[in-house]
Formats: structure tokens, C-alpha cells, sequence
């Protein structure tokens, strides 16, 4: 993900993230390790997470197997619940564009949820 994009997540949603830069406390001191089209499910999430209180710490946000995955402690099941959401709808959002129209999870090297254009590029890319 852009630098801004995550700066604005990070500036915005700071409980999330005040240990980031530990390294053996957390691994977002990487920044997030997805594309750019999942920065609003991102943010709704987090959003969401904000607005039933929950404050943990966020380890980890990245793509894995073509959905989105946040990783964290102290997980009660309402915050399981919006979590399985977001990454149910992460395999529906083109993770590079943000495309929702005909995205889906892709096999290329690997798994990726891609819209059309956004996997035909990224195949041209792969076989040059």
C-alpha cells in the first residue's frame, strides 16, 4: 500500500498502531502488506472495530492466499465476526484497484483477488 494511504490509516486509527515500530512487538513497522484497493475495506473495518471499543493492538495487515488478513490479540467474537467480514469481502474487491465489479481470487504465482484489467496487466507484467 501507498506510503499516504497508510499514514492516513495509521494517523487516523493510532490505538491500532502505537507499538508499530517495535519490531518484536509488531510486524506493521513493514507498513501494510496489501495493495491499495483494500484501503477503504481497511478503514471500514477499522472503523467498525473503533465503534465497539475495541482497542488492541493490530500485529499484522496483509494479503494471504487472495484475502485480506488482520492480525491481532485479544480477540473476542464480535471482533472475530468483523474481522471474517472483512476478509469475506476483501475476495470480492480487486486488491490493487478496488474494483468490485468482477473481482475475484486469481492464480497467477500466486493467489491474488484481481478484477479483469487489474489481472491482465499484472499477467503481462509476469510474462515479460
Amino acid at each position: 500500500m501507498k506510503k499516504e494511504l497508510e499514514d492516513k490509516i495509521f494517523n487516523n486509527f493510532p490505538k491500532f498502531f502505537k507499538d508499530r515500530n517495535i519490531t518484536e512487538k509488531s510486524c506493521m513497522q513493514d507498513g501494510f502488506r496489501c495493495g491499495d484497493g483494500w484501503f477503504q475495506l481497511i478503514w471500514n473495518t477499522l472503523k467498525e472495530l473503533q465503534n465497539i471499543g475495541f482497542v488492541s493492538e493490530i500485529l499484522q495487515v496483509k494479503e494471504k492466499l487472495g484475502e485480506l488478513r488482520i492480525v491481532m490479540y485479544n480477540k473476542t467474537a464480535g471482533v472475530m465476526d468483523i474481522l471474517n467480514d472483512a476478509s469475506n469481502k476483501s475476495i470480492q474487491i480487486c486488491e490493487e484497484c478496488g474494483n468490485t465489479n468482477d473481482a475475484k481470487i486469481r492464480r497467477g504465482n500466486y493467489l491474488k483477488t484481481l478484477c479483469t484489467n487489474c489481472y491482465k496487466v499484472e499477467k503481462e507484467f509476469l510474462e515479460k
